[in-house]
């Protein structure tokens, strides 16, 4: 058995960073639907996003915007 640490969490500031995306681009996924992984959204609790089910959701968004269709199913991390 494997010794699994998780995923990255990542802010939003991070999040955005590593894409090159706007604060507003973040807020907008947010409201389709990009899961969040923990916080509440304010200061003191930030948002915190799962790095592969982020990445996992803008792929499939991006492949349903082409095809209609769901493409992917997420990760097992067990």
């Amino acid at each position: 058995m494997k010794n699994h640490a998780g995923p990255p969490l990542l802010t939003r500031a991070e999040f955005a960073s590593a894409f090159r995306l706007t604060n507003r681009t973040i807020t907008n996924m947010v409201r389709d639907g990009m899961p969040i992984a923990g916080g509440i959204g304010t200061k003191s609790d930030p948002h915190r996003f799962d790095l592969y089910d982020s990445v996992l959701w803008m792929l499939n968004r991006e492949a349903v915007k082409r095809t209609g269709k769901r493409v992917f199913t997420g990760f097992n991390y067990e």
